[in-house]
């Protein structure tokens, strides 16, 4: 693609190779969460239940000293340990996808499976048939084609520690990359966001975690492109991927970041190599790129709801179709209707100390002296992207202000979007252009 116009035929031509990825994708997506379904779900629950204490706690606090949310954890890890309807196949089971709703109920189960009886009072048999699971069905929940296995072999906290140790390289890679590509002081600037942020829930729960390994696969994958190539040509194919793998491994977690994270470091790569175009071309280049993530996520979230309906019946649907609308503005107790409210309800997420070196470490300093404000509004100006990039966080937090209010523990932490520019701002690491004349346009 080059820097002069938009190559609608390039464009056409990956969106239908996109299209013909789909089936295989979900004939894979599925098959991986069918296979993961039928393992033993007593040595499962086995592994799990030695670390029951973990699960005794909604929002226990944490490593850092913040709390984290065990509670969607007990969830995830629920997946597969209900009973398989009579004459179910494996298949089935997985689009249906049942699980517990609580931790509690998930201790109980992973006791029962492994013949622990917890109340003297009460059978095995009767605890099976006692503990509440309902069909989750609007959700892939591809984080169980993951951890099943490893659950399998693995207990509980050895699982939790190969994550966070897996972040930490991937965080690792990543910085080294940046750091050879821009600068120490960049790389400083631009991961510093991330230690204001409550960061023990993504480095340790694997519901959670799972979502930000696949944004920094994602801006691995784009700035190894950029930086070993320095191509023109837009990474379609790779942000459709990476919509799909939204939609198979994240439930509502933080898709917006899987989204942007990764968008804002080709941005800064195109930036660094003298790649940036008019204010108008660089509009297009962002939205394409999204528009393929869009067709990603939603194509491979469709699919699921196609699945569910083949499984379930219509009625699936209609249960989609509320859920859709509770999560943007649905009544709850805790949540308030009133404009604002999302974005209100995710800054108290910070709590003082964190929120009070939001504001004046990463607002108003940045903004204290005019050449930082003249560079900060040149960047925006001529650089839309990454404008639209920051302000992304404060329009999801709206769009969907029932589920930005009711998970603002975790929702919280796409501010980091926002943060990022402004830190390379405060610190005055944005990079310099420098235009390679011997670089061929692709």
């Amino acid at each position: 693609m080059s820097d002069l116009k938009i190559e609608w035929g390039l464009i056409l031509r990956k969106g239908l190779t996109a299209v013909c990825l789909l089936p295989v994708l979900v004939v894979t997506g599925v098959g991986l969460l069918a296979m993961s379904s039928s393992l033993d779900n007593e040595q499962i629950s086995e592994n799990l239940y030695t670390d029951r204490e973990y699960f005794q706690y909604g929002r226990p606090p944490a490593f850092n000293g913040r709390k984290v949310d065990v509670g969607t954890e007990c969830l995830g890890m629920s997946f597969g340990l209900a009973s398989r309807k009579i004459d179910e196949s494996w298949f089935g089971y997985a689009v249906r996808a049942p699980v517990i709703n609580d931790c509690n109920s998930l201790l109980s189960r992973l006791a029962a499976n492994i013949g622990v009886n917890n109340n003297e009072e009460t059978s095995r048999s009767f605890q099976l048939q006692d503990i509440p699971y309902f069909d989750y069905f609007r959700y892939w929940h591809g984080y169980a084609a993951i951890s099943r296995p490893a659950l399998s072999v693995l207990p509980y906290r050895d699982f939790r520690m190969l994550v966070f140790n897996g972040m930490l390289v991937l965080f690792f890679l990543l910085g080294r990359r940046l750091y050879r590509d821009f600068g120490a002081g960049f790389a400083f600037a631009f991961f510093l966001p991330f230690l204001i942020i409550n960061y023990a829930g993504f480095l340790t729960l694997w519901t959670k975690a799972v979502s930000w390994i696949v944004a920094l696969v994602g801006a691995l994958i784009v700035s190894d492109n950029a930086s070993k190539q320095r191509q023109t040509e837009l990474p379609l194919l790779a942000f459709f991927m990476l919509g799909a793998a939204t939609a198979y491994f994240d439930w509502l977690t933080v898709p917006l970041f899987m989204l942007m994270f990764p968008a804002l470091v080709f941005f800064l790569y195109r930036f660094r190599f003298g790649l940036t175009t008019k204010p108008l071309q660089q509009f297009i280049q962002f939205a394409t790129i999204n528009a393929f993530w869009v067709l990603g996520y939603t194509s491979f979230f469709a699919s699921k709801f196609l699945l569910a309906v083949f499984v379930m019946g219509p009625g699936s649907f209609e249960t989609i179709r509320r859920t859709i609308s509770y999560r943007i503005r649905g009544a709850y107790e805790s949540v308030s209707p009133w404009p604002g409210a999302g974005i209100s309800e995710n800054f108290e997420a910070f709590k003082t100390f964190w929120g009070i070196i939001v504001v004046v470490c990463f607002i108003i300093a940045p903004l204290a002296k005019a050449e930082r404000r003249q560079k900060l509004w040149t960047i925006a100006r001529e650089n839309p992207a990454f404008l639209l990039i920051a302000i992304s966080p404060f329009v999801w937090w709206e769009v969907l202000s029932n589920h930005s209010q009711i998970h603002a523990i975790f929702t919280h932490a796409l501010l980091v979007l926002f943060l990022i520019p402004m830190s390379l701002t405060l610190f005055n690491q944005w990079p310099t252009p420098q235009i390679d004349t011997n670089r061929s346009e692709v």
